[in-house]
C-alpha cells in the first residue's frame, strides 16, 4: 500500500498564522538581544530581574515574580544564577522572606546593561514609527493580558463550564 503524500501548509497559508508570526518576531527580538548582550552572557530573563531589583531594592522574590508576571520557580532559578555571578545578594528579613538587592558589582554593571538595552530597542524602533510601535504593543497586550474575559473565546468557554 502506497504511503499518502503529505502536503505541508503553503507559505501563503503560513503568512497569516498568528502563532507563527509571533514566534518569528520573538525569535528576531531574542536573537538581537543575545547579540547586544553577548559580552555580558545574560539572557533576557536575567536582565529583566536585574532591572526589577535595581528599581525595587529590598523586594522579595515573590514580589519580583508578581511584578514580572512569571512563575516564582522561574524567578528563583534566575535569582540563584545572578547570585552565583555576584550580581545580586539576598538577605533574610525574616524566616520566610529575603530582601534582594544589587551587589556593588551588579550596580557597576547596570549602566553598561542599560546602554546595550538602548541599542537593542533602537534596532527595533527603526523598523516602525512611534505610533506603529504603540499600536503593536496594544494589540499584543490584548492577547496576553490577565483580563481573559475580554477575549470572546475565553468568555464563551467560561460560560460553558459554568453551565
Amino acid at each position: 500500500m502506497a504511503k499518502p503524500t503529505k502536503t505541508p501548509p503553503s507559505d501563503a497559508q503560513l503568512e497569516y498564522w498568528l502563532g507563527r508570526n509571533l514566534r518569528r518576531a520573538t525569535n528576531a527580538v531574542v536573537a538581537d538581544f543575545m547579540e547586544e548582550f553577548a559580552q555580558f552572557d545574560l539572557r533576557p530573563a536575567q536582565f529583566t530581574v536585574l532591572v526589577a531589583v535595581e528599581n525595587n531594592p529590598g523586594a522579595s522574590g515573590a514580589e519580583l515574580s508578581e511584578w514580572m508576571d512569571v512563575p516564582r520557580t522561574n524567578t528563583v532559578v534566575v535569582l540563584r544564577e545572578l547570585e552565583d555571578r555576584g550580581l545580586i545578594e539576598r538577605s533574610a528579613t525574616d524566616q520566610r522572606t529575603q530582601a534582594i538587592a544589587l551587589t556593588r558589582k551588579g550596580k557597576e554593571l547596570m549602566p553598561r546593561l542599560h546602554a546595550a538595552h538602548a541599542r537593542h530597542r533602537r534596532n527595533f524602533d527603526a523598523m516602525m514609527s512611534r505610533e506603529e510601535k504603540e499600536l503593536l504593543i496594544a494589540l499584543l497586550s490584548r492577547i496576553w493580558r490577565p483580563d481573559r474575559a475580554a477575549r470572546p473565546a475565553a468568555a464563551q468557554k467560561a460560560k460553558r463550564t459554568r453551565s
